[in-house]
């Protein structure tokens, strides 16, 4: 006959549990959970279309008072427009000469850039003169300009006295009976 051995049960005590009881915990447990009414995020679909058509009218209304605000600003804008009395008019004897980016000399070590954009007011006849020379012109206005100090443009008067200065400078170089007047379109020191 064969020998019985001994199991090693590691410690675990068996308990008897019968197959027609059920430990009273697990009762209790299942008692709890049909009393709960089950949680639901949307109550019905009337609030679920409801929300949907909340988002898609607020929508709505952002974008048309977003299209009609532009609309109004870019005419608001387009109707503030300031320019030079002598430019305003429909004049075919202005030349403008655009996109000057010039350093000025420096006091105490901050750089700065005056960029600006110069209409001439030509006696009639004389474009084509202009045109021909316009590299010369460019380059007199660069020079004139670029030796004044950063405090010169931004001074009283310093628009009036630059102005002055390249009408003599462009006089000197084009003749006196080509421009008449200078004008600045644009003038900001950076």
């Amino acid at each position: 006959m064969a020998k019985k051995v001994a199991l090693d049960k590691l410690g675990f005590e068996e308990s008897v549990v019968s197959i027609h009881d059920e430990p009273p915990e697990v009762i209790k447990m299942e008692e709890e959970e049909e009393d709960k009414a089950p949680v639901r995020w949307f109550a019905s679909r009337w609030f679920l279309l409801a929300c949907i058509a909340f988002v898609l009218v607020a929508s709505i209304a952002g974008f048309l008072s977003w299209k009609i605000l532009s609309k109004k600003d870019a005419s608001h804008a387009a109707g503030t427009k300031v320019t030079d009395p002598a430019l305003s008019q429909e004049n075919k004897n202005i030349e403008i000469v655009s996109d000057f980016l010039i350093p000025l000399r420096i006091d105490k070590g901050n750089q700065r850039l005056l960029k600006c954009d110069i209409a001439f007011e030509l006696n009639p006849g004389q474009e084509s003169i202009f045109k021909e020379n316009i590299v010369g012109i460019r380059n007199s206005v660069y020079q004139t300009v670029s030796k004044k100090t950063a405090s010169v443009p931004l001074g009283p008067g310093g628009m009036k006295l630059l102005r002055g200065e390249i009408m003599a400078d462009l006089t000197s170089i084009l003749g006196k009976d080509i421009i008449k007047a200078v004008y600045f379109k644009s003038f900001i020191v950076l």
